[in-house]
């Protein structure tokens, strides 16, 4: 007697149609394939190249493997620019994953993550959206998307880097894109109103490991006091500049009153997470959506294993 087989597997986890229809071969790729043609099939190049390309397949299949056996899995997405420049993540890019998220995930606050609504979800993905720096396209692109979803998210500034109403949007600020231009404090209160949080990205973007203590603990007490005085709300979330810090840096964003700090480091949140180092999963503007599709389902979590290896190398 014939039976029909049940997928069972939740649709998050099998893709989908359109992540599928987005494959496209990029002008580096076909560029690489050709400078590729260059080798010779047994040169030490190609062998080089055959052996590292097997390594990454088998670790993202692994990688799937693994994420499969989980029923849910909870992330923290970290953005910076939205927008039409080539430091941004494109507004229709940003859109479609919004859509995603929106069919096949449970999108919560970061505060809601704190209060432990990780754990106890039964959802196949649940996660948070973050942005950092402060860019103007955060404002006019992603916030609309933001709103008509009905997401919350995060949104942590370097206060020194706001323009305060003086025309002058375009500046270099040190730690910036390169003309990007940045919010105003009139457009971060209309969205700390509708509901964005505000958190801080310290007063200057800086490298804080080679911060003195009385320096650190100032940029950190600052940007704090800014925030919460331009939004008329506390500011309890801190995201480290550049993903970079170290044990003492750690410690001080604890001291200063902080409830989390997120960094750069690629991984799911797990269930004994620590507040002061959430990982984040980014977005870059070359991302496909194939790619942002496979990164949720668990495709590209073998970066935590390749971070910690290179780590007791002593290579980072």
């Amino acid at each position: 007697m014939r039976t029909d087989r049940v997928e069972t597997t939740p649709a998050f986890f099998r893709g989908s149609g359109h992540g599928r229809q987005c494959r496209r071969i990029s002008p580096c790729r076909l560029m690489d394939s050709r400078r590729k043609e260059s080798y010779s099939l047994d040169s030490p190049e190609m062998l080089v190249s055959r052996k590292r390309r097997a390594a990454r397949n088998a670790l993202r299949a692994l990688s799937w493997l693994a994420a499969r056996r989980r029923k849910t899995r909870c992330v923290v997405l970290m953005y910076h620019a939205v927008g039409d420049s080539v430091h941004c993540v494109s507004r229709d890019a940003f859109e479609a994953q919004m859509s995603y998220l929106k069919e096949h995930a449970r999108v919560i606050s970061l505060d809601a993550i704190l209060n432990g609504q990780c754990r106890h979800s039964t959802a196949p993905l649940t996660c948070a959206i973050t942005f950092d720096d402060g860019y103007a396209g955060v404002y006019e692109h992603a916030y609309p998307i933001l709103r008509h979803y009905g997401f919350p998210a995060i949104l942590y500034v370097t206060t020194s880097g706001l323009d305060r109403d003086r025309g002058e949007r375009f500046y270099t600020i040190p730690g910036f894109f390169p003309g990007e231009p940045t919010v105003t404090w009139a457009q971060v209160q209309e969205m700390s109103i509708e509901g964005m949080n505000i958190g801080s990205h310290l007063s200057n973007h800086l490298d804080m490991r080679g911060l003195r203590p009385d320096i650190g603990m100032e940029e950190l007490v600052r940007s704090k006091e800014i925030i919460t005085q331009q939004v008329g709300a506390p500011c309890k979330h801190f995201a480290y500049p550049f993903g970079l810090f170290n044990a003492q840096n750690v410690d001080w964003v604890r001291k200063c009153g902080y409830e989390s700090a997120v960094t750069v480091r690629h991984s799911v949140v797990a269930d004994n997470f620590d507040p002061f180092r959430i990982p984040r999963m980014g977005l870059a503007p070359r991302d496909s959506f194939a790619e942002f599709v496979g990164m949720l389902r668990g495709d590209l979590d073998y970066l935590l294993v390749v971070r910690k290896v290179r780590q007791i190398l002593g290579l980072v």
